[in-house]
């Protein structure tokens, strides 16, 4: 496992780091972000997020290096996707050498390359955001010396999945962000930061009544995905 954008959110969240806002602590639509950073702590899982590395390197000596993070190996909101410029990859490549590298943070499947180097993004398996619900990953098999990449997507009891979100009560508890992280796995499609940049560009509070006019500003993204893929 490496250090996701979320993993350290909970961290910060139960340590109050200065790197969260104070508003946010009181702010109900922060209340799914609270509710999960408190089972995590009363689980016990708090100091496992925090030791977590930033990124993994693949051990096979004689095969090609592969890189695995999040996002980038520099961060893990850095992540692999069409936005990427050549110069960034150069970079990476740079102060972290590798011929492949991995990363999943924009929950969007990728194959890219620049030179020799290879550069992938897994997908999601738990909320792709590509309008595909079907959970989505990457397997890389080592051909002589080549790794060959394969991106799988299969079908999965997601009606159970949507379900957990009201059995342990993230719906009732966790407020609005519950919500439109429910709605995100529902509808295969990113909301949550869309909906955060498009309130504060109009100064407006992350509220449900926000969300409504939001949901009817941007009617076409709620669709529900094409059964064929279910």
């Amino acid at each position: 496992m490496t250090l996701g954008n979320h993993d350290d959110l909970m961290r910060k969240w139960v340590e109050h780091d200065r790197d969260i806002p104070t508003s946010w602590f009181s702010d109900p639509f922060w209340e799914g972000t609270a509710w999960c950073a408190k089972q995590l702590e009363r689980t016990g899982w708090i100091e496992a997020l925090r030791d977590l590395p930033m990124s993994y390197r693949l051990p096979l000596q004689g095969a090609p290096r592969i890189l695995v993070s999040h996002g980038s190996p520099r961060h893990y909101r850095e992540g692999y996707g069409s936005h990427l410029t050549d110069e960034a990859i150069s970079e990476i490549t740079q102060t972290h050498p590798a011929d492949v590298l991995v990363g999943s943070h924009t929950h969007r499947p990728l194959r890219r390359t620049w030179g020799h180097h290879l550069v992938l993004n897994t997908g999601s398996v738990g909320s792709p955001f590509n309008g595909d619900p079907r959970a989505q990953y990457l397997l890389l098999t080592l051909q002589g010396n080549d790794w060959k990449p394969e991106f799988r997507r299969i079908p999965y009891d997601r009606e159970s999945a949507l379900a957990a979100f009201r059995d342990s009560n993230f719906l009732g508890e966790g407020g609005l962000s519950a919500h439109i992280f429910f709605e995100e796995l529902r509808y295969a499609s990113p909301f949550l930061m869309p909906f955060l940049m498009w309130t504060e560009e109009r100064a407006w509070g992350q509220t449900w009544e926000a969300w409504r006019v939001f949901r009817e500003v941007f009617e076409e993204r709620f669709r529900e995905p094409d059964d064929v893929l279910l």
